[in-house]
């Protein structure tokens, strides 16, 4: 158990000085609860003071709790944020693996894998001083040009934890969390599906809103009619016994002299395969449909029966109202579109010659306890596709002091990476999918 103190520098002017969070974690085992002591002081008198230790344990979503479920109240001031931070550093000096990183996932914030590590060390230069983000000369580049691309910023890592509103979190209220996941392609390998791939990705922000209005979803499948007559199945029948013969040319001569018997010895089959083959002749629009409805009043028997297609990626859209009520839901506010406007953006690569995939998000539900919710449907790994915003969804344009809009209507569209399969569900007792 690796113990550490930090000072919640962006802590509530109510107290008497900043709050310092003790950070108790098992840097060995990501399953082991996460404790802070938070030591803060209270007014008791003119110019007496007491102070107050309370502990917080860290739920499935990454917040701090008190033990009566409700959020410590720093996380709505960034108090949560820096804690997370710091405990990133406890895990990155303990020299964790690579699995106890994921398991982490954004419980932590600044823990990164060793891909990433050698990613950022090889932007490197020869003496070590140059991070990445510098732009080397190139011979006939204008000055401007070298300016727009000196100007880019690396891709980024880490995005940053936001909510609407910023005092939602009550231990009460059900809320959405959204996380942002870098995108894994999957090798050619059939068995490697989306959703198991980006799992094991790191979460490189997250996102918490209220429940939307009008929660859905709709699971489809791809169904269609489909027509076989007595001559094709007597083919396909025929035509599957030749393939699977040992000997081809015997069991084709065999199939076609059982052809022909069927044709002298079925007057049916006759006047059908007579009908299919004037139904080709040239001219002769109405088909074999045409030359048996007009000469016999009747059609072959199509034996149509619905049959299985494929499976089908669901899609869901939300739609939230943001109303800025103080200037920390107006910050939430801006990092919230921002997040998923530059989430859902493709990635320049070294050079220019290809593009990189946008990162992908996780959906989930939970109750405010912090458990995942288990009378919502679960969703999997998902691409948003679409992310609209209207900045003046009154009709009249308004700002408040700080030049933030009154509100904005946020609307976005994912659509999951994978299909669902009956082994997804498992035996939980749970809606599921």
């Amino acid at each position: 158990m690796t113990t550490s103190a930090v000072t919640i520098s962006s802590g509530s002017k109510s107290y008497g000085a900043k709050p310092r969070a003790t950070i108790n974690m098992d840097t060995s085992n990501p399953n082991a609860p996460v404790t802070i002591s938070v030591k803060t002081r209270e007014r008791v008198g003119r110019g007496s003071w007491k102070n107050i230790n309370t502990t917080y344990t860290q739920g499935s979503d990454g917040m701090f709790r008190g033990s009566d479920g409700k959020i410590w109240s720093e996380e709505y001031s960034g108090g949560g944020g820096i804690v997370r931070s710091a405990m990133g550093k406890i895990l990155m000096k303990s020299n964790p693996s690579d699995e106890t990183i994921k398991e982490f996932g954004s419980n932590v914030t600044g823990a990164y894998t060793k891909d990433i590590r050698d990613e950022v060390a090889a932007g490197a230069n020869a003496k070590g001083n140059d991070p990445g983000e510098t732009i080397q000369e190139t011979p006939g580049l204008d000055q401007q040009f070298r300016s727009e691309l000196a100007a880019r910023a690396p891709k980024r890592q880490y995005y940053g934890n936001y909510r609407y509103p910023s005092t939602m979190m009550d231990g009460i209220s059900d809320y959405m969390k959204i996380g942002m996941h870098e995108y894994i392609p999957g090798k050619f390998n059939a068995s490697n599906r989306a959703t198991d791939r980006m799992r094991g990705s790191r979460t490189m922000g997250t996102v918490l809103l209220p429940i939307p209005p009008g929660l859905a979803d709709a699971n489809t499948a791809d169904w269609s009619a489909n027509s076989m007559n007595q001559l094709q199945l007597g083919g396909a029948a025929a035509a599957s016994r030749v393939m699977n013969s040992q000997n081809f040319g015997t069991a084709l001569k065999k199939e076609a002299s059982s052809a022909l018997d069927a044709l002298k010895e079925n007057a049916g089959i006759s006047v059908a395969a007579k009908a299919l083959l004037l139904g080709k002749l040239p001219g002769m629009e109405g088909g074999t449909a045409g030359v048996l409805g007009r000469g016999q009043g009747k059609i072959i028997n199509p034996n149509m029966e619905l049959l299985f297609g494929g499976p089908a990626l669901r899609s869901f859209n939300y739609t939230f109202r943001l109303t800025p009520r103080n200037p920390e839901d107006t910050r939430q506010c801006k990092n919230i579109i921002r997040f998923f406007k530059q989430g859902m953006s493709v990635k320049a690569s070294p050079g220019g010659l290809f593009m990189d995939a946008p990162n992908v998000f996780s959906v989930k539900f939970y109750h405010g306890s912090g458990g995942q919710h288990t009378f919502i449907h679960r969703i999997k790994m998902c691409a948003c596709t679409s992310f609209t915003v209207n900045y003046v969804p009154d009709g009249t344009y308004m700002t408040l002091p700080d030049s933030s809009m009154t509100a904005y209507d946020i609307g976005m569209s994912f659509q999951e990476m994978d299909p669902i399969l009956d082994s997804d569900y498992g035996s939980s007792n749970e809606i599921g999918y």
